[in-house]
């Protein structure tokens, strides 16, 4: 009996994990540097493209600061009108409702609020498939990463190891919960039965 409950268990939870999507991240790793000279991210053939640029000194100290433009149906997460950053350690979900501005498109080089430190800025744009959500980290004038959900309307979560995707659609089977509960009710009679 001991072997079956645990059976049970272990299939419910894997028809769980097989029922929901399997979302990946796309992107790349690099420290980009775009001092001198201006970094084009081109998505999908030209649908959607955005341009890291030197916006000129700036803070306290004077250093150089990080600006973006976009193409086609790209945009960046924006408060007050201004594109705006997070800390690395905040680990923010980027999607639609879920964080407090709105996305915007910019047709010239709009300074990055809080970017002169490590930070992501949130990003959104539609390919054919739908509408992707994304993210890029920063410091400066240098661009680490670039990373966004290959799935259209499936959130992204930036950090080292982010803890999960956000899909905003996909659900559970009905069938999987069942078997998922099924499982868990043997596990408690189980117990029950030994004490």
């Amino acid at each position: 009996m001991y072997i079956s409950v645990q059976a049970s268990l272990a299939a419910g939870i894997a028809l769980l994990a097989a029922s929901t999507a399997s979302a990946a991240i796309v992107g790349f790793t690099g420290n980009v540097d775009f001092t001198d000279e201006d970094y084009q991210i081109v998505l999908d053939g030209g649908t959607a493209g955005y341009t890291f640029s030197n916006g000129g000194p700036g803070g306290f100290f004077g250093l150089p600061q990080a600006a973006i433009s976009t193409q086609g149906s790209a945009e960046v997460l924006t408060v007050f009108g201004e594109p705006t950053s997070f800390f690395t350690d905040d680990r923010a979900p980027f999607v639609d409702g879920t964080i407090l501005g709105s996305y915007a498109s910019f047709d010239l080089p709009a300074v990055i609020d809080g970017a002169a430190t490590d930070a992501y800025i949130a990003l959104r744009f539609t390919l054919l498939d739908g509408v992707h959500y994304g993210y890029a980290r920063l410091a400066g004038t240098t661009l680490f990463e670039f990373g966004y959900e290959d799935q259209a309307g499936v959130g992204v979560q930036a950090g080292d190891a982010p803890d999960i995707l956000l899909p905003i659609e996909d659900v559970p089977e009905p069938g999987a919960l069942g078997l998922l509960g099924l499982g868990l009710l043997a596990v408690g009679l189980r117990r029950r039965a030994r004490s």
